[in-house]
């Protein structure tokens, strides 16, 4: 989880960083453009019209622009995927562990009193659910109550 959090700060870190970056580049490009014509402006001439700074500042913008939005787009899926992969890892360890952590009981028991000493509808992650209902919905927190409620009416 805390890997989750700093992955998504990283993101949103790189994602400001290059956002500033192009409208800074933006920026300077028009401003850059515009100097030529505030200095006549200051002289006392008429600022003339220049064709080839007005279409090189535009493409200027738009390439800036062009690879932010390239990099945001390549960024997202990367980190997305990366988040959702440690989700499922961790999510898998968590039930995994749950089921060894049962299984060892269950053989502790076997190997110490020769049989079953378990309680057949036991299930370790309904257990674990239990135990870490804060991270749920109320939704699903009334849903696991009620499925437990008659898990017990049937023992």
């Amino acid at each position: 989880m805390i890997s989750k959090i700093m992955n998504m700060e990283l993101y949103t870190k790189r994602i400001v960083f290059a956002r500033r970056m192009a409208w800074i580049g933006s920026t300077v490009a028009v401003i850059l453009a515009l100097i030529p014509g505030i200095s006549d402006l200051i002289i006392g001439r008429t600022p003339s019209y220049n064709p080839e700074l007005a279409i090189f500042t535009a493409t200027l913008v738009a390439v800036v622009w062009y690879v932010y939005w390239t990099y945001r787009v390549v960024l997202v899926p990367t980190v997305e995927n990366e988040m959702q992969r440690q989700v499922h890892r961790g999510s898998l360890a968590t039930a995994l562990i749950a089921e060894l952590q049962w299984l060892d009981r269950i053989l502790r028991d076997i190997y110490e009193q020769g049989h079953w000493a378990y309680d057949p509808i036991f299930y370790p992650l309904l257990e674990r659910a239990e135990q870490n209902l804060h991270i749920f919905s109320s939704d699903t927190i009334s849903k696991i109550a009620n499925f437990h409620f008659r898990l017990l009416i049937v023992k």
